[in-house]
């Protein structure tokens, strides 16, 4: 509500901030400059920019639940990381050219929807799902991170997830990426077995985390989608359910930790001897056993 209140009282200010379009017709209307119309509104209109920011500074003391902080798995979801450059020059500069500089005028879900779009389109292609599977077995992700990926205009399926959200949490929108297990068919459609996939989140006000899959979308992207209509596996996701969430986010080896050879979201206690690690990566594996009912 003070989200609200606040943008529909800024609104009032363009009628007395220049360039008015009402005053250029009020003073044509009355034959009176418009130029010392638009001296004449300066003040006031400065004037009310202090007493709206002096009341919603009083509002956020006084009623603090009227505007909430960011959860705390919100504001992680805004933090630079390994593979996720957050702010950096090249990741700010993408998001002026993709919003047009004017990210705060139209709401998160609208420049969410831009910003991924934009992203996705800046991807020329996928050089692989970025899923290392060897001997039939899950080793971990092929991963650059997310400038390398959008530097090169291409990469892996991780490389695109962390592309997204490193742009939208440059942006302010936080997001995070979903490492997970599907189920995946053999050529036959008889057996299935489960592995690894990706795909990422993002955070709004009174909505919570909303699933996209910007691999999904690399194929449906490029015919220009409608940021005003619902897109397919951007928030209405019918497969989801599939999909099994194990961790949020990936990162390069841990200090302490042994790794597998490709980063992914598990490490093994540094109390495992390295010969004991590279008997035990062949023998890691993924399996489903059951993921209830679920909903229509």
């Amino acid at each position: 509500e003070v989200a609200a209140g606040s943008i529909a009282a800024g609104g009032t200010l363009g009628i007395l901030i220049p360039p008015s379009v009402t005053m250029i017709v009020y003073g044509i209307a009355t034959e009176t400059s418009i130029g010392r119309l638009f001296l004449a509104g300066v003040m006031p209109g400065l004037l009310l920019v202090g007493v709206y920011l002096l009341f919603v500074a009083a509002v956020a003391v006084i009623k603090p639940d009227w505007v909430p902080a960011l959860p705390a798995e919100a504001q992680e979801s805004l933090q630079a990381a390994p593979g996720f450059e957050v702010g950096h020059p090249d990741m700010k500069a993408f998001v002026d050219r993709a919003t047009g500089g004017k990210l705060r005028s139209v709401t998160p879900w609208i420049a969410a929807k831009e910003l991924v779009r934009a992203t996705c389109t800046a991807c020329r292609g996928l050089d692989e799902d970025g899923i290392r599977v060897e001997n039939g077995f899950p080793r971990g992700l092929v991963f650059s991170g997310a400038h390398a990926a959008m530097s090169a205009r291409t990469g892996s399926g991780p490389d695109l997830v962390a592309a997204c959200v490193t742009v939208l949490r440059t942006a302010g929108i936080p997001a995070r990426a979903v490492l997970g297990a599907a189920e995946v068919m053999n050529s036959s459609g008889t057996n299935s077995r489960a592995r690894l996939t990706c795909w990422a989140e993002l955070w709004l006000p009174n909505a919570g985390w909303v699933p996209f899959s910007p691999v999904d979308l690399m194929g449906i992207i490029r015919g220009g989608l409608n940021v005003e209509r619902p897109w397919r596996n951007f928030g209405t996701w019918d497969g989801l359910n599939e999909s099994i969430p194990l961790c949020y986010g990936w990162a390069l080896p841990m200090q302490g930790c042994h790794s597998l050879p490709y980063p992914a979201g598990y490490v093994l206690n540094a109390r495992i001897s390295p010969d004991d690690v590279a008997q035990m990566r062949d023998r890691v594996t993924i399996q489903i056993l059951g993921r209830g009912r679920g909903r229509d």
